[in-house]
């Protein structure tokens, strides 16, 4: 009993999904503390934090726990330490999990290491995350990383994201089943291989697989716009593979050497869908390149473009395969006016080996050769196009089949 006649209730610990709304300022040790102390997540609303808007410069990784919704609109966080391997936002081992806003700036300039590790955000072996409207940037590895060796992250979503001025790519994909990318842009990314807008690239035999892209935006990168690179022991995907949708890819790797360089770059393909969508004035529109040295014979790789994919304007070749994938289908499409750094030196679709390749109902005009293909290759039919104007012809080389 208390001097007031009765004992009095302990306080009751609200459970976490009816924590109330929480602002906070982003400063180091301030909204970490906010975090640590938010306890586990049982869910299913998420708890909301909500950053006071300012620019924060940080000495450590903001780490986010499962069943969180962090609301970063108007605030910059730029991260003070010149570790190699150090990242402005880790989302790791955790589930469901928000980012809505802010721009994340993993301050490259001060690192003098050399390294592809420093990220923006990065997403190891986490499950339903969402980036939305923010920026990541800066990065002297990628904007956002997802994944890594034998850490599969599975239904992550990006929205309305910016991500530009990274040294080695806008976003790196290397282990992720269930991934889908929206409205979002990744450009001006250079410095270290690949130089790409986004790549996608197991290190190992990672799971890569229901990866869509829709109505992104992939410019002014300095090797490649959208990059995959499979690994040599990877087989074929379960689900949808990859998909790339109602996309534009333009500038890319205009003053760069590199052969592969291009709109769309496709090293050791296994299943890729490309859907009504334009590369223009890149090195060249779609590099595909089967196997690299030393990979086993086996030819491996599906390939599609349909549905009025226009790839005009590049450089170089409108496509080029550089060397045998299984199948490569060109639908109801249009190749034109490439060959723009050496007028009618190029050509619309260039074979250089491979077979099983149809073209039908396209439009393949304004190179030197509309089909051109090398020595060996095989098993190309053509079929309802429209083949001229060009320079030299419709085609040449051996295994054309028109229809």
């Amino acid at each position: 009993m208390t001097p007031f006649g009765r004992a009095m209730a302990a306080p009751m610990a609200l459970p976490s999904d009816v924590v109330p709304p929480i602002t906070v300022s982003g400063a180091d040790g301030v909204l970490d503390k906010v975090l640590a102390n938010l306890g586990p997540w049982v869910g299913p609303d998420l708890r909301v934090v909500t950053i006071t808007r300012g620019t924060y410069k940080r000495t450590k990784a903001i780490r986010v726990p499962s069943g969180v919704y962090l609301n970063a609109v108007g605030s910059t966080f730029i991260l003070q330490t010149k570790g190699s391997h150090d990242a402005v936002l880790r989302i790791e081992n955790v589930t469901d999990v928000t980012i809505n806003g802010g721009t994340w700036d993993a301050n490259k300039k001060i690192v003098k290491a050399k390294t592809e590790w420093r990220h923006a955000i990065v997403v190891h072996h986490s499950t339903n995350v969402t980036l939305q409207n923010l920026h990541a940037r800066n990065g002297k590895g990628d904007g956002i990383y997802i994944g890594t060796d034998g850490s599969l992250c599975r239904n992550v979503v990006v929205n309305n994201v910016d991500c530009f001025s990274n040294t080695r790519c806008g976003l790196a994909i290397t282990a992720c089943d269930r991934f889908s990318a929206t409205n979002s842009r990744f450009y001006s990314n250079s410095g270290h291989a690949p130089e790409a807008g986004v790549v996608i690239e197991p290190h190992d035999t990672s799971v890569i697989d229901n990866i869509k892209f829709y109505r992104c935006q992939f410019y002014s990168n300095a090797s490649r716009g959208f990059h995959v690179v499979m690994h040599v022991a990877n087989g074929y995907p379960v689900g949808t593979g990859i998909e790339v949708a109602n996309c534009t890819m333009t500038n890319n790797g205009r003053k760069s050497k590199d052969q592969s360089t291009a709109g769309i770059a496709l090293l050791r393909p296994r299943k890729v869908t490309i859907t009504n969508c334009y590369s223009a004035s890149n090195s060249n529109g779609v590099f595909i390149l089967g196997r690299r040295t030393g990979d086993p014979s086996t030819v491996k790789g599906y390939v599609t473009l349909n549905d009025n994919c226009r790839v005009n304007g590049n450089l170089k070749d409108g496509i080029i395969i550089q060397n045998s994938i299984k199948s490569l289908q060109v639908l109801n499409s249009q190749i034109v006016n490439n060959s723009r750094k050496k007028k009618n030196t190029y050509d619309g679709l260039r074979i250089k080996q491979g077979a099983n390749v149809q073209v039908t109902g396209s439009t393949v005009t304004g190179h030197r050769y509309g089909v051109y293909t090398d020595k060996g290759v095989t098993g190309v039919k053509l079929t309802g196009n429209v083949l001229n104007p060009n320079k030299k012809g419709a085609y040449k080389g051996p295994g054309i089949t028109p229809a």
